[in-house]
């Protein structure tokens, strides 16, 4: 599997479809656009543009992240130094990214936005979607880049189907 890629990105619901990086600048390397059904403005479904190169591979030693969540969980990293977030040496912010990049670290795929609204204006829950994906048997994780994002081996019809399926749950 190569893991650099030109892709392209719907604007609207963060479908993504990717193509290979042929490494000749001849420009024949973009992927058709993503087939996700959104109109096609400011760069919204077939309007979505090209982007990359990409790194579309492993980012992590998930060891190592693994290492360093422990390590800054440890009583003598938590242990009260003033601070002002109560949290120890290591900040809970510190121990929150390592928590962050520890699920992002065992999900080899590529990165989708959480749609901005449904039809009716409504958001779905990152986490909902999360969830949803890793039900599904796909593995799918928050990124540490993008608060509005994911990392999952999905594909970006799967991320849709996902998506929707969060949606109808919550008109129940």
């Amino acid at each position: 599997v190569k893991m650099v890629r030109i892709c392209r990105a719907c604007g609207e619901c963060g479908a993504v479809v990717g193509g290979e990086d042929d490494d000749d600048d001849d420009g024949d390397d973009a992927p058709p656009p993503p087939r996700c059904g959104c109109d096609p403005v400011d760069g919204a479904g077939e309007s979505a543009p090209s982007e990359g190169p990409l790194w579309v591979g492993r980012i992590f030693d998930e060891d190592a992240v693994i290492d360093m969540e422990r390590m800054a969980n440890l009583d003598e990293a938590t242990a009260a130094a003033g601070d002002g977030d109560g949290g120890g040496l290591i900040s809970k912010k510190t121990r929150t990214l390592l928590a962050t990049l520890r699920d992002e670290a065992s999900v080899d795929g590529m990165f989708h936005r959480r749609p901005g609204h449904s039809d009716d204006g409504r958001n779905p829950k990152l986490v909902d979607v999360i969830e949803e994906l890793q039900g599904r048997g796909r593995a799918a994780a928050k990124t540490h880049f993008d608060s509005k994002a994911l990392r999952t081996d999905a594909s970006a019809e799967e991320f849709r189907r996902a998506v929707k399926a969060v949606l109808d749950r919550s008109r129940n």
